[in-house]
Formats: structure tokens, sequence, C-alpha cells
């Protein structure tokens, strides 16, 4: 929507997003200079707020941050409107601090000060929220945290979906159709419910991501699990199409992998929580379970028959978010808080 304007970020790792920026005016914090750091940037969390408030933007009449944690704390010059696109309140300070504080290293003695590191991030957090002009929530679920955590109102405007990415397939393609989990393997997205789940009815699926919990995951897998990793664009289109149906695991913020999939026509088999609530329709694109467990999965996986829902039904609802509707939402909510057109 705004191609000429500079990008600020914290950090910034060409070789992770090879083309998507090459022309793009990218400015970085003074934490870019601790490239020894590698993938363990967790270490600088508690240094970002310094980062994004160090920015100097003056100049600029208007300013959206895409935020899922600090880069809402951006100091804006004065008259400049700053509109935050928000993905959640930041998940390890607010609804999900007990589960990452579960997993931190060597507890119990890294826990006060982690618990120190937090409340103090939650603090800033807070007044950071306050200093925004107009947030737009990524889904009716995150706009409830905004209120919660923030006592802040906001807009909702659906993340997009690539529709032409994905296209419509209208059978499986290919040979015996298993069943597809796409994820990252994090604890709170539940990918080993759904492997040993599938493990145990001895059905076939197969396994996209990677993460850190990859080999507790694999040692739960059974011979009918098929571990594909991190793959390219169009292997897991190839697969989203040649696949039965999704099992979805993840109590997500809003959760696009329901909706690539339903733009391929394929169904969705999810958990009753978070933002799939607000794209899966029960008995037109797919089911819903209420347990986090396995058994309740297991017990939903015998019920569910992919046969039964129309591939044509399950493209039409993931045109309902769209790139263009995307746009148009957020233009409205921008011209709105400038008093003009864009």
């Amino acid at each position: 929507m705004f191609p000429e304007a500079p990008i600020y970020m914290a950090l910034y790792k060409p070789s992770r997003n090879i083309g998507d920026f090459a022309h793009v005016d990218i400015r970085t914090s003074f934490l870019q200079c601790l490239t020894s750091l590698g993938p363990n940037y967790e270490a600088v969390v508690p240094l970002m707020p310094m980062a994004f408030e160090s920015f100097d933007l003056r100049g600029y009449d208007l300013i959206v941050s895409s935020c899922y944690a600090c880069s809402k704390g951006v100091a804006a010059p004065t008259g400049a409107v700053h509109v935050c696109y928000c993905y959640t309140p930041m998940r390890w300070a607010w609804s999900h601090r007990e589960e990452y504080l579960a997993q931190i290293p060597l507890r119990p003695l890294t826990t006060p000060a982690a618990r120190l590191i937090v409340a103090r991030l939650r603090q800033w957090d807070y007044l950071a929220a306050q200093r925004v002009d107009n947030f737009i929530a990524i889904s009716k679920n995150v706009q409830q945290r905004i209120a919660k955590y923030y006592h802040r109102d906001s807009d909702v405007v659906h993340a997009p979906v690539d529709i032409e990415r994905f296209p419509l397939a209208t059978a499986p393609e290919g040979g015996q159709a298993s069943y597809l989990v796409v994820s990252r393997f994090f604890p709170y997205k539940r990918v080993e419910v759904a492997v040993e789940a599938c493990t145990r009815l001895a059905i076939p699926l197969t396994v996209i991501g990677q993460g850190p919990l990859l080999q507790r995951i694999r040692r739960k897998a059974g011979p009918n699990v098929t571990f594909l990793g991190e793959v390219s664009d169009e292997v897991l289109r190839s697969t989203y199409r040649r696949c039965k149906a999704v099992i979805f695991t993840s109590d997500e913020d809003f959760g696009l992998v329901p909706l690539e999939a339903m733009a391929t026509g394929r169904p969705v088999l999810a958990l009753n929580k978070g933002g799939a609530k607000e794209t899966i329709v029960p008995g037109v694109t797919g089911e819903f379970y209420d347990d986090s467990g396995v058994e309740a999965l297991m017990e939903a996986l015998s019920r569910f028959h992919a046969s039964n829902y129309d591939p044509v039904a399950c493209r039409r609802r993931a045109e309902a978010f769209s790139p263009a509707r995307f746009r148009d939402g957020v233009k409205s909510v921008i011209e709105r808080n400038l008093g003009r057109a864009i």
C-alpha cells in the first residue's frame, strides 16, 4: 500500500528474506550490530523497547506499525498519526505469560529474574499502547485482548490470505491422501497432539514445519507420519492439494493455515479456540473439537469425513479474506484518522 515508505526494523536478516525486500528502504536500529546472536534474538528482547524508541521519525505525517511486540512503541512526532496493526499484545507478557515462563531454561533459578523482566515489559508495553492513535486488530480474538490488557478500542481487519498463491483443487491430487499439519514446532502449537492422535489411529499424516520441539515430536511419531521440514512455496501448495484435510491444533491469534487450506479447497479440523473460530464454518468448511488433548482429537478424527465438504464452498469462504478486502479495511481506518484520502 505504501511502496515508497521506508521500513524501520529493530533487526533485519536479508538471508531470511531473499527477494522479498530487495527494493525496500530498510532502516535498522542499533541492535543490528549484534550480528553474533545468530537465531537467538530472544536475548535482546529487553532492549527492543529502547531500539524502537530510538528511531527519529520526524517529517512523517503517518506511521503504521506492524506489531506483535514492541514496534508500537515508536515515538511519533507531533501532528503525526500512528495506526498500529496489532497481531496480539505481547504473548509472553500478557495472554500466555505463564506458558512462556514455564519454558525458560535453568528454572527455578532464572524464574525470579524472568518475572521481573516480564513485569517491566508489561509496564512499558501498556504505556506504549496509550501513545497509539488507532489500533487495528488482526481478529476479534485480538480485539478482546487489546481491550483487556491495553484498555483501548480497536477496529478489526482480518489478515489476508493470498488467494492466487493457493489455487483450488477440487479433489486430492496424487496417491493416497493424508491429513496435513502446517506449523512451527512450539509448545502452544500442540503439533505433538496431532502426531500422537494419528499415530495411535494409524492415520496417514504429513507434517510441514520446523522448530525447537522437532526431535521430541518425532519420537512420538509412528511410521504413518511423514515430516517434510521447512518447504518451498511450491511444495507447500502441492502438499495442500494432495491432502484430504488439515488438522489445526493451535490456539492462534488469528491463524492463516486454515485459510490457506480452504483456499485450496480443503476442510479443516480445528481446536475450538482462538482465531480459527472466526474463519472456519462448522459443517461447511470444517469442524471443531473442544478439548486440546489427544483423546479429544482422536474422537473428532473418527467422526470426521473430508469428503462431506464442498471444495468450492471452502474456497468461497477463503475469498472473504482476500488482500483486496484487507487493503480496503486498512485504508478506511487510516483515512478516518488522517481526515483525508490516501
